[in-house]
């Protein structure tokens, strides 16, 4: 080994090889001391001292003609600074420098905060000084001059935190480089970069001044007067609005320490008892007010702190229903959302409460990912010596363990939110229907976000969820009992009589004509009403009584017993003549009209539309259920028993009544184009009023 001629700190290894395996092999070992004296290299700027300048040759001076040589990869330093600046690392986000900046001056407070040194208050101020000038100032530890030269010439490398960490206790957090991969996003929007910076305890006259144009160009050094701390002047390439300033650091910070301040402010929460993902959409709430939930879990390994907020309606009994419903603008501020952050820094804020996996930002879709859950928020802030980020920060290192973890603390602090729910739902409403309404839209709104597209007994999907509602249900709301006699009243669920009330039907279904015949049919003195499947469900789940309660929630099931809702008339002559998916009954559900579809049931034995064609009703038995019956004391077919029964029974009369009744099942009531209805129906008036001589004209096609 010998100084290469000329060439300074340049140590030469001359090898006495003249073959291939010799000579790498040697090339190996020499890797191996370079990359030796790498560390070593990082040792001493670690101790902040000024490491010697060796370079390492190889040469084989007894190998004549030698054709083989050794390389090594090498960075070029721009595309490398690029990617550590800009899209590839951070993607879209905006003005990232600035939070790197903050948290660099956060970090620097927190650090001099545990030396322990008597009477220190941290400070920062952030200002934008002008379009094109922004200032971040500290009080924090600041940087020496051994700090500058060594460490910030390796963007990447985190020499302050080294150094800085080297001398303090074990118990102090790891926090993340002063000046490292973050350092360098200020080049993606500086077209300069001027620092000054003083430790504690050295003299005013002992400030380091650094001056960086680009990152691939010198910066110079140079001592200038200044306090203890630090003070980082960015020199912007396009101008800063004030307004944009302030979107900035409100889309980069949930929440910022009390001893920060801004210029000009951006009305910043100082902690997460304070930060709402709610309250910062204002108009957009519709007039909506938010419950909330603060404390702290642990997800797996890491500790961190939440916030549950619930938006819901303070009136729900009184908005109107329909597209007119005042409700929030959820498309803009979505169903549900999940904020992640990192002791306030913003890691990401999404719709939805499924945290994106590994830096997948998926378009947003009311699935099941939001629970079937509608107006809830969720923050979760991680410790920032533990948060599981990317290298970005912009996104969550997310596992499948962590997201279930997550919708587990949901679930549990929604079921201590629900009373909360149910009284501030309520606190408006005095009188009991409207209690009772306000009570239950206000659950529906949260814990039904889609309602199922076939009937479905459960309330929600989570057995948590649907046990806390159904308690809430049954302790505060008064539901309503109707009764046979006409009478009406709203009492405590606990309090109702299972003996004579054990059956619940819809709300649609007890307006309908049929229902009233069910009721005779089925003997039934006291029934239960729900508005909706919503709140049916919740009568099932809350039921306190040993009685099994029956639920009515379908047209269907008033008819199941058809023979006794809709007793068949098989009196006269014209039922005979009808078709046989047709049939004449006396019954008082008609009311006025002159046609009452049955609902179709599931396993019944019905007669098609097509059978009906083919036979009549004369040839089919009771039991074979009917798709249509006809009103057997509406005009029409009054009219028509009386024309057949003064005719004697003569066969050309059958034949003439049997077409008006086909066309007028065919052409009228199962036709559904409202003008060829109307058309035919005038057609069949004028025949009806030639052959019996009565006068239709004052029923419309609407009224059959």
């Amino acid at each position: 080994m010998h100084e290469a001629p000329n060439g300074g700190d340049v140590l030469v290894f001359a090898l006495a090889a003249t073959e291939r395996h010799t000579f790498h092999l040697a090339s190996e070992a020499l890797h191996s001391v370079r990359r030796y004296f790498t560390e070593l290299d990082d040792l001493w700027r670690k101790w902040q001292l000024i490491h010697p300048l060796l370079r390492f040759e190889l040469d084989t001076p007894n190998w004549v003609g030698r054709s083989v040589n050794h390389h090594e990869i090498r960075v070029d330093p721009r595309p490398v600074t690029e990617i550590l600046m800009g899209r590839a690392l951070y993607g879209d986000r905006q003005h990232v420098w600035l939070r790197e900046l903050i948290q660099n001056a956060v970090d620097a407070t927190a650090m001099r905060s545990k030396s322990s040194e008597a009477g220190y208050t941290p400070a920062i101020h952030v200002e934008r000084r002008s379009e094109y000038v922004v200032v971040i100032r500290d009080n924090g530890i600041g940087m020496t001059y051994q700090q500058v030269v060594n460490q910030l010439s390796v963007l990447g490398r985190s020499g302050w935190r080294s150094s800085a960490e080297a001398q303090q206790p074990a118990d102090i957090p790891a926090f993340f480089g002063r000046f490292g991969i973050g350092f360098a996003s200020v080049f993606s929007a500086a077209a300069a970069v001027n620092i000054r910076t003083r430790t504690s305890g050295s003299r005013p006259v002992d400030g380091v001044l650094v001056q960086f144009t680009a990152p691939d160009r010198p910066f110079y050094t140079d001592f200038t007067t200044c306090d203890i701390g630090t003070e980082i002047t960015v020199t912007l390439t396009v101008p800063l609005k004030a307004s944009q300033f302030k979107a900035a650091l409100q889309d980069l910070f949930a929440y910022v320490p009390d001893f920060l301040h801004a210029s000009p402010a951006p009305g910043i929460p100082s902690s997460l008892a304070t930060f709402s993902a709610v309250r910062q959409h204002g108009s957009k709430l519709a007039g909506w007010d938010s419950l909330s939930r603060a404390g702290r879990a642990q997800l797996g390994a890491h500790e961190v702190g939440f916030k549950v907020e619930l938006l819901y309606d303070p009136r729900p009994h009184r908005r109107k229903s329909g597209r007119h419903a005042e409700k929030p603008d959820f498309n803009a501020i979505g169903f549900t959302s999940l904020t992640l952050s990192s002791d306030g820094v913003r890691i990401s804020e999404r719709k939805g409460l499924r945290p994106s996996k590994n830096g997948d930002s998926a378009r947003y879709y009311a699935t099941s990912y939001d629970l079937n859950l509608s107006g809830l928020y969720l923050t979760i802030d991680f410790a920032r010596d533990h948060a599981p980020v990317l290298a970005s920060r912009n996104e969550l290192r997310a596992t499948e363990e962590l997201q279930d973890e997550i919708e587990q603390l949901l679930v549990k602090e929604l079921v201590h939110l629900v009373p909360d729910l149910v009284r501030a739902a309520v606190a408006n409403a005095r009188r009991p229907e409207d209690r009772r309404r306000a009570l239950v839209q206000a659950l529906i709104d949260v814990f039904r976000a889609k309602a199922p597209l076939r009937w479905d007994t459960t309330f929600h999907h989570i057995p948590e969820l649907e046990r806390a509602c159904a308690q809430a249900y049954l302790a505060n709301c008064p539901v309503l009992v109707e009764s046979a006699n006409g009478s009406v009243h709203h009492l405590p669920l606990s309090e109702v009589d299972p003996r004579v009330c054990s059956i619940v039907v819809a709300k649609g279904l007890t307006e309908t004509p049929v229902f009233p015949a069910f009721v005779r049919a089925e003997q039934i003195d006291q029934w239960l009403v729900g508005m909706h499947s919503g709140e049916i469900a919740l009568l099932e789940h809350a039921w306190p009584h040993d009685v099994s309660l029956k639920t009515v929630y379908s047209a269907s099931q008033l008819t199941e017993n058809f023979q006794a809702v809709l007793p068949e008339s098989r009196t006269g002559s014209l039922w005979r003549l009808l078709r046989s998916d047709y049939a004449l009954s006396e019954s008082t559900a008609f009311g006025p009209s002159l046609s009452l579809p049955l609902p179709r049931q599931r396993g019944a034995r019905s007669v098609t539309r097509v059978q009906g064609i083919e036979r009549r009703r004369a040839e089919t038995s009771t039991t074979e259920r009917p798709r249509v019956f006809l009103n057997s004391a509406h005009p029409v077919i009054r009219a028509l028993e009386e024309y057949v029964g003064r005719s004697d029974r003569e066969s050309s009369v059958d034949g003439t009544v049997t077409e008006i009744l086909d066309n007028l099942c065919e052409q009228v009531i199962d036709e559904t184009r409202i003008t060829m209805k109307r058309s035919r129906w005038r057609m069949i008036q004028e025949t009806l009023a030639r052959l019996t001589g009565g006068d239709f004209t004052h029923l419309a096609v609407e009224d059959l």
